[in-house]
């Protein structure tokens, strides 16, 4: 398997409206891993990470009870035909491990994405914003429904929670989507991101 050391795309980013009304921040760092398995194996994996798989275009989270993320928060999103499982940073090798053994004689794909991905979080105003850079239809859309679009023409997964859209991009085009958000964002007092121009080129 491989694994990336996690860097900071955006250097924590931290954006805010001057009431408070509307944010957007770079996400804490967290292990993050791609796995693609067949649809049989759901609940072992599940047990192994000690989180169920959720539905496809959903998102489940809960404190593991046993496994390598014992007693801490994992996700897992269901989107674009395989898994992306979000842990506390630091826990990807030993999930991994756990995954493996349990897949040992099935055949899956199981990558560490921690340093290949940025995680955007966007509260208040979701609705407002991404209508201005994403083809999405909102009114269709669940809490913990999972999408996979395109975001300031940049392929993306959205997160939708009860009161924030969290917005996974590739950390190369991480800075580059953050502009846009917080342009699209500057009517609602979003202010704009100071970014290095060299990252904002598409």
């Amino acid at each position: 398997m491989r694994r990336l050391s996690w860097t900071s795309a955006l250097g924590g980013l931290d954006l805010a409206a001057p009431d408070g009304s509307v944010t957007l921040r770079e996400a804490d760092a967290r292990s993050l891993l791609r796995l693609d398995v067949p649809a049989s194996e759901a609940v072992a994996v599940g047990q192994a990470i000690g989180a169920p798989l959720p539905e496809p275009g959903r998102a489940a989270y809960a404190r593991a009870p046993r496994g390598p993320a014992r007693e801490t928060e994992v996700a897992i999103l269901a989107e674009d035909g395989g898994y992306l499982v979000m842990a506390r940073f630091g826990l990807a090798a030993a999930l991994a491990a756990e995954i493996s053994s349990v897949l040992a004689a099935t055949p899956h794909h199981l990558v560490d994405r921690s340093g290949a991905l940025s995680v955007l979080v966007l509260t208040g105003g979701v609705d407002h914003i991404l209508a201005r850079i994403c083809g999405v239809d909102r009114s269709a859309l669940r809490p913990d429904d999972v999408v996979r679009t395109m975001v300031a023409r940049t392929p993306a997964t959205l997160w939708w929670r009860q009161e924030r859209c969290e917005i996974i991009v590739g950390a190369s085009r991480a800075a580059f989507v953050a502009s846009h958000l917080a342009q699209a964002g500057r009517a609602l007092g979003l202010p704009a991101a100071a970014l290095p121009a060299h990252r904002l080129v598409p």
